[in-house]
Formats: C-alpha cells, sequence, structure tokens
C-alpha cells in the first residue's frame, strides 16, 4: 500500500528529487522529496534560518476511550501514568520478547493520545497494541488519512510557525509541548520537537488543508521582506538530525532490537515505573550490564578521493564517506589506527547504520554504527570500510557530533 502525501503531485510538477524511504514493509510503500534547489542551500537554511519538510513517511495513531491512559502506562517503556494535556512524551512499544514494534511519541490532548510513528510500523503497532485491550474501555485506530505532517527546523523555526498562525506564544512551546494553532484558516496541531539540534516544530493538518498551510509556512516574511523559510527535502534533515545526535527506527534500530541496544535507552525507558510488556528482558539485560551491541557515534579520519564533477568542473576532491552496511572492524591490539589494507583489519564488530559528510564539523565523516558493546566504549579506535579502504573511526562518548551550544 502506497502512502502518498497531499502535495506529492505539486512536487513532481516542481521536479522534486523523489525517493524511495525505507523497505517496503508490510507492503507500505512511501516516497517522499530527497531535495528541490540543492542539499547545501536546504541545509544551511536549517542551519541558519528554517526549513519546511512535507513528512509523508511519519503515521498518527489515535488512542481513545476513558482508560487510554492507564492502558497505555501499563503497556509503553516510559512512565505515563498522569501525563498532563498538550505534552508529548517518548517511548517504546515492546513485544513479549522485549524487541521494538515501534518509536512512539505520544502526544497527549484533553480527549484523546496521538501516537506519532514510522509509517512501515503503524499496522503492526494498531494490530499488537490493540491486541492486548480486553476489558479496558479504549480503542487504537490508525488515523494517518487523517492528517497530514509537516514540519519546520531551524533557529527561526518558531518565528516561521508564530508568523503563519499569527500567535506569538507558539515561539516559546517547549520540547515536549503542544497546542492547537490556527493557520491559512486551518486548525493546526502544533508540538515542538527538535531532531535536528534546532527549534523543530511538528504541524498536523487536515489532508485537505494541507498545501495552504504548507504555502503560509513559506510565506512568512521578515522585517525586509525576505522569506525567513525554505522548502527542504529529506537529505538536509538527515545530515542534521545526524550531527544532532538522533538515530531513527528502522533506520539505526529496528525490530530486531531491544531498547538497550538502541543508544537511547534512558530517553525512553523508565527503570522506576511499573510493569509493561518486554519489561523483564529489558530490566534483566540493564542490570546484568551491556547488551550484545549498542549503537554509537564514529568520528571518521578525514581522507579524500576524487570524484566525476559537473561538466565544466572536471574531477572533483570528496573525502570518503562509509555508506550504511558498511563493515565495521576491530584494530588489532597494538595498531596505532586502521590498516591501510582493509584486509589486514580485524573482525568485523558491525556495521554503519547512518552516515553523512557533517558541514558543522569541515565535511567530517560522521556516523551512527551498531557494533558489540565490547567494542563501544568512547575512545575505541576501530576501522571503517569506505571504497574499499579502511578508515579510522573513534567511537564519541555520545551519540551527538554538534549542538549550537558548540561540539
Amino acid at each position: 500500500m502506497p502512502l502518498v502525501s497531499p502535495l506529492w503531485s505539486r512536487h513532481v510538477e516542481e521536479q522534486a528529487m523523489m525517493s524511495a524511504y525505507g523497505p517496503a514493509i508490510g507492503g507500505v510503500t512511501v516516497e517522499m522529496v530527497d531535495t528541490f534547489d540543492g542539499v547545501g542551500l536546504e541545509y544551511a537554511a536549517l542551519r541558519t534560518s528554517a526549513v519546511v519538510l512535507d513528512q509523508p513517511h511519519r503515521a498518527t495513531l489515535e488512542i481513545g476511550g476513558p482508560d487510554r491512559i492507564d492502558f497505555l502506562n501499563r503497556m509503553v517503556t516510559q512512565e505515563f501514568r498522569a501525563p498532563a494535556a498538550y505534552t508529548s512524551h517518548k517511548a517504546f512499544w515492546l513485544n513479549r520478547k522485549g524487541r521494538i514494534t515501534a518509536d512512539l511519541r505520544l502526544i497527549v490532548l484533553p480527549d484523546v493520545v496521538l501516537a506519532d510513528v514510522d509509517a512501515h510500523a503503524a499496522g503492526e503497532t494498531v494490530a499488537t497494541l490493540g491486541g492486548y485491550i480486553i476489558t479496558e474501555d479504549c480503542a487504537v485506530r490508525d488515523v494517518t488519512g487523517e492528517w497530514a505532517s509537516l514540519s519546520v527546523h531551524g533557529p527561526r523555526a518558531g518565528a516561521v510557525v508564530s508568523g503563519a498562525a499569527g500567535d506569538p506564544s507558539l515561539a516559546a512551546l517547549s520540547p515536549g509541548s503542544a497546542g492547537w494553532a490556527t493557520i491559512a484558516g486551518a486548525g493546526v496541531l502544533v508540538e515542538r520537537d527538535d531532531p535536528t539540534g534546532e527549534s523543530g516544530y511538528e504541524v498536523r493538518v487536515r489532508p485537505g488543508d494541507a498545501a495552504a498551510v504548507y504555502d503560509a509556512l513559506l510565506g512568512v516574511r521578515d522585517d525586509r521582506g525576505v522569506a525567513v523559510a525554505r522548502r527542504g527535502g529529506w537529505r538536509a534533515f538527515n545530515t542534521a538530525r545526524i550531527e544532532a545526535g538522533t538515530p531513527l527506527f528502522n533506520i539505526d534500530f529496528g525490530p530486531d532490537n531491544l531498547p538497550n541496544e538502541t543508544g537511547i535507552l534512558r530517553e525512553r525507558v523508565s527503570f522506576t515505573k511499573g510493569c509493561y510488556l518486554g519489561q523483564e528482558i529489558v530490566a534483566r539485560l540493564h542490570n546484568l550490564g551491556k547488551p550484545k551491541q549498542v549503537v554509537v557515534a564514529l568520528r571518521v579520519e578525514r581522507r579524500t578521493a576524487a570524484r566525476a564533477g559537473g561538466v565544466d568542473e572536471g574531477a572533483v576532491v570528496m573525502p570518503l564517506l562509509p555508506e550504511a552496511g558498511s563493515p565495521v572492524r576491530a584494530v588489532p591490539a597494538g595498531s596505532p589506527g586502521a590498516p591501510e589494507p582493509l584486509g589486514s583489519a580485524g573482525s568485523v564488530v558491525g556495521a554503519v547504520t547512518s552516515s553523512t559528510l557533517s558541514p558543522m564539523l569541515g565535511s567530517s565523516a560522521v556516523a551512527f554504527a551498531a557494533v558489540r558493546s565490547d567494542h563501544s566504549a568512547a575512545g575505541t579506535v576501530l576501522a571503517v570500510e569506505a571504497e574499499g579502504v579502511a578508515l579510522r573511526a573513534v567511537v564519541q562518548p555520545g551519540l551527538r557530533f554538534w549542538s549550537p551550544a558548540g561540539p
């Protein structure tokens, strides 16, 4: 089943570069914008002003009924006993074996809870979460077709959203808070979430109003009459979220992983709440020590290679970048770093899950990788493959490579 943005035809007419997002899991396929005007321009806008994104890869679930809060608190990994209205909470939904079914962002409204999930996980989440409703007076529905998902990211994202809505209070929303607003005459749900390290505003709108709201966000002008935001695509966002240390479900970890292996255990799991599905496995592994593997951040040494440029450019020298799936190898004891020939590196201890050239770090290659826990300590030197060359890669103290406050 293809998931199509209400803005899809418009993006095609405007000659956006499109690509499939993620594998076709459970028959779900998603096509989204890679870039409109060039990744460099869109990334620069994200870091200096704002970009507006269309997000057909995000699904929305609705949990309603009088028992919804108690039910969710007994199901998900995060404390959810008495959440305040208009707040959002991040948690995992697990199966009986403690594996991750979905990475949830739960948005609490006065009468329902909305759950933001990867579109590929929506069907399984509705079926499995709903399957545990026995006597509770609540229900789980997939309402993705009732909402379009947009987002605004950048240091001036608050000014864009508040300007489009004519409501200055929206600029003061703190991370994890939400509220209703009106943009272009349409009611929208605005929620603050900062996956790129800059201010981020998720904007949910009815599909029929998506184009008008999208245009209103892009139409906000500064005092000089210059547009504050530009349209953006996945590639600029992906670079920024890697720099900011934000791993994603179905990219950096997935349904085969335990929460302990994600690198974001403490952001998603409470170890002081009561029981939830899979809790015994997660708690036992946490108390015993290290999981089998864990997602880490790797800073990769800078090595370059010539690339074909444009018609009049000739060869362009670019840093080598390990791709997702590239093996990560141990460096033999006593070696000063990654060996020159790839074959002389040690055994495979993991694989790259995401990578990018970081503009904020001088175009250095950075990556997330799932590696064996005995090679995951900060400062560990590993070897990662890029175009047949073994590059030195150092495990970082945390997942974040950069933030507006500094590296």
